[in-house]
């Protein structure tokens, strides 16, 4: 239909609303339910305004939990958040309140794999979505592990319940990405391959968080990240370095059991972290994530509570290699970067 403008005199007006009103009356009853469905939003929507003003090569994500001082250092761009609670709601409250105190462009939030449940969970972020466009993700950590407890599951098929869940997420925003969270050494599992990815599914990855699991992987990185990419076409690759001594967690390398001394922890992270930054510099990556957060509040961290990850005599150690390996982050960054 085509719309006239009008002169804006008093008579004009009342002839302008005259056809609006009429225009609107000619809306086809098919919107109907979409416009239902929008009322439903939550009204806490964030002025999005200045969350583009960050240069275009800051692409640099952390979970949360961040001082704003070091956001401000590694020019972070958003946080990814897990959401495994099962409160949508709560959740994108939890993220709003980050991205109006740091002015971030972007959130990415993983839910948990519950076969009953992530299938509303992800209509009900869809929708949210479309009132906190910051939300450019939806997806699933440690994809590969989850994946596989579906195989258990009496009468379901994985990959069609998968499916579903993707078209849930897209259901109210085509443009929300659905993303997934592998690790090198994932990346010859059969679960990422036909039949049980099949290739349609492959090709419905936005995102993959692509983790190195071992120290002693990092030269290997820019091979890790073209392997994924090869499984998920369509993807933007995310790489993910853990910024914290993981000396206690896990060995140093696959191929023996020995774990890393704190020097070589440190070294190795920082080769990675070197990588990396120039492969996003040069455009091969769309960004870097790192985990865990709490950048500048390193001994506030919950998980050296746990004897997994830190060892309770080497608590104090843990804490101060983290934090080298978290200045020697920004000097990497900042050399890459030319900031």
């Amino acid at each position: 239909m085509k719309v006239h403008a009008f002169a804006a005199g008093p008579s004009s007006k009342k002839v302008f609303c005259r056809l609006a009103v009429v225009w609107i009356l000619l809306i086809p009853l098919t919107d109907a339910p979409r416009v239902a469905e929008a009322s439903l939003v939550d009204q806490e929507t964030t002025d999005i305004a200045g969350l583009s003003s960050n240069p275009p090569d800051d692409h640099i994500y952390t979970w949360i939990g961040n001082t704003p001082e070091w956001n401000r250092k590694m020019h972070v761009a958003g946080y990814r958040m897990g959401c495994d609670a099962g409160d949508a709601r709560g959740c994108v409250r939890e993220a709003t309140e980050a991205v109006q105190q740091n002015g971030f462009r972007r959130v990415f939030l993983s839910m948990f794999v519950d076969e009953q449940r992530a299938p509303g969970d992800a209509r009900e972020y869809s929708l949210l979505s479309i009132s906190h466009p910051f939300i450019a993700e939806i997806g699933f950590d440690d994809f590969v592990d989850r994946y596989e407890k579906l195989f258990s599951r009496p009468g379901l098929d994985p990959a069609s319940w998968l499916r579903g869940v993707i078209r849930s997420i897209k259901r109210h925003n085509v443009r929300l990405g659905f993303g997934i969270t592998l690790y090198e050494d994932e990346l010859d599992s059969p679960l990422l391959r036909s039949p049980n990815l099949p290739p349609d599914l492959a090709r419905s990855v936005d995102y993959v968080h692509l983790f190195l699991h071992y120290r002693s992987d990092a030269p290997h990185f820019p091979e890790y990240i073209q392997r994924s990419r090869t499984l998920f076409p369509n993807a933007k690759i995310i790489a993910g370095l853990y910024a914290y001594d993981r000396v206690d967690y896990i060995r140093c390398s696959p191929s023996n059991a020995r774990a890393c001394t704190p020097r070589e922890e440190i070294q190795l992270y920082e080769q990675a972290v070197t990588i990396v930054a120039r492969m996003l510099k040069e455009s091969r990556i769309e960004g870097i994530e790192f985990y865990p957060g709490f950048f500048g509040k390193e001994n506030e961290w919950g998980g050296w509570k746990r004897r997994a990850y830190c060892s309770r005599r080497r608590v104090q150690e843990c804490i101060a290699d983290t934090r080298v390996m978290r200045q020697s982050t920004v000097e990497a960054l900042a050399a890459a970067m030319d900031w």
